[in-house]
């Protein structure tokens, strides 16, 4: 199939960020008390796509929804107060984005991040990849993954069908948003997730570096 454009997630395909993930977490629940939270727990949580009220009451449940909205704030401050200087790109996210241009594909990101879209262009633009994509969606605005709305909206924003649109992600949630969106969906293995588990929800392809995408481009 030819593909007329391709929606990356961010974290995990784009950008190392489970660092400051976790200690944004970690410094929000500190606020209440509350004990920190390994990588590898985080991990699991965030490959699902779990929102983050699901992951705060799966580390430490038992509470109210009053006391996890307050505590989901804290950590979302403390990650913006974060991700403007921890976050760093992957491997080859440059060369790819450059080849990708050349060859005419049009480009955009569909996050489970919560930011809202023009603070998360700040953060490209740090980066210097802002001026690849047309279009940027968060779920500040819509359903998360895997949910597939994001994954629609950013193709309605580049002007093509789902169906015309190769999602890249990391995670299971980024697979099932994809295929729920008509979409082809592929993953990489610089992220969260497990290969194996990955694997077992069946993406188009599966790769070890993001720079391997351009073969279907070829």
């Amino acid at each position: 199939m030819t593909f007329k454009a391709v929606i990356f997630d961010v974290d995990g395909t784009l950008v190392d960020s489970l660092t400051s993930y976790q200690t944004a977490f970690n410094r929000g629940a500190a606020g209440f008390g509350l004990p920190p939270v390994g990588v590898r727990e985080l991990t699991e949580c965030l490959t699902l796509g779990m929102k983050l009220e699901e992951v705060i009451l799966m580390m430490y449940p038992g509470h109210d929804d009053e006391f996890v909205q307050a505590c989901r704030q804290e950590v979302l401050q403390a990650f913006l107060s974060l991700s403007t200087d921890i976050d760093v790109l992957i491997p080859d996210v440059v060369h790819v984005l450059g080849e990708l241009k050349a060859r005419g594909i049009r480009m955009g990101v569909a996050t489970g991040r919560s930011t809202p879209a023009s603070r998360l262009q700040e953060t490209f633009r740090r980066l210097g990849i802002d001026h690849f994509f047309e279009a940027v969606v968060t779920s500040a605005e819509l359903a998360r993954k895997p949910a597939p709305d994001s994954i629609i909206e950013c193709a309605h924003q580049l002007g093509v069908d789902a169906r015309e649109c190769l999602v890249v992600g990391d995670a299971v949630a980024d697979i099932l948003a994809a295929r729920a969106a008509g979409a082809t969906p592929v993953v990489v293995t610089t992220g969260v997730s497990d290969e194996d588990k990955l694997a077992s929800h069946e993406p188009a392809k599966i790769y070890h570096r993001l720079s391997d995408i351009i073969e279907l481009f070829e």
